[in-house]
């Protein structure tokens, strides 16, 4: 049988090792909540798309990753031409505004030899005009026709199609004719008249 003494001191040390062990648990839990409340949550910033407004007389929206640029040379028959291109995607949307050589679909088709029987074109609106689009030869090309106008938009999706799909699909959806104000003349003021190198205005009389 163990000595008093002994006893005493087993029970002491047990006791020692118990609160020893309770604040080294205790002094965990805080650091850990305190660690688990500065974690925050990272937020991607979204930006707005943009507008492209040509001088011609359109315009239309477009992701801010796209590059947006104007030919500089036109053709005569040519009112307008835009390549838009991705600096991180291979691939392009060209948009083409000339004059039209017909304003017939079917026309259209005979001339660039699209065989509808193998590519149906499907039809929508572009500025409440409307169009159809054909899927040829993995380009997506849009038509429209307005006063002796064509306007043409040609998807090139080269390896990325999910990509430019959804970029193509929110420039024709958003497309707009936007013609130019012209600015309107004042024809109510009364005309003038020179006779012998004077002036005559309308309503003055005139004393012979």
């Amino acid at each position: 049988m163990p000595k008093p003494h002994v006893i005493v001191i087993i029970v002491i040390s047990g006791l020692v090792i118990g609160i020893v062990a309770l604040l080294v648990i205790s002094s965990q839990q805080p650091a850990q909540k305190q660690s688990e409340t500065k974690i925050i949550p990272t937020v991607q910033k979204i930006k707005p798309d943009l507008k492209y407004v040509d001088e011609s007389g359109f315009e239309f929206t477009y992701s801010p990753d796209l590059t947006v640029k104007p030919s500089e040379k036109l053709l005569d028959t040519q009112y307008s031409e835009i390549n838009i291109t991705s600096v991180k995607r291979k691939g392009n949307i060209n948009i083409n505004i000339e004059a039209a050589t017909t304003s017939d679909f079917s026309e259209w088709e005979k001339e660039n030899k699209i065989n509808i029987k193998t590519n149906p074109a499907k039809d929508l609106k572009i500025a409440d005009l409307s169009a159809k689009q054909y899927l040829i030869d993995k380009k997506t090309i849009t038509v429209s026709f307005d006063q002796g106008v064509i306007f043409t938009i040609t998807l090139d999706p080269a390896d990325n199609p999910a990509y430019w799909i959804t970029n193509y699909n929110k420039i024709v959806s958003s497309f707009k004719i936007a013609l130019p104000q012209q600015e309107e003349v004042d024809t109510s003021g009364a005309s003038d008249q020179t006779i012998d190198g004077g002036v005559e205005y309308e309503g003055e009389e005139v004393i012979e």
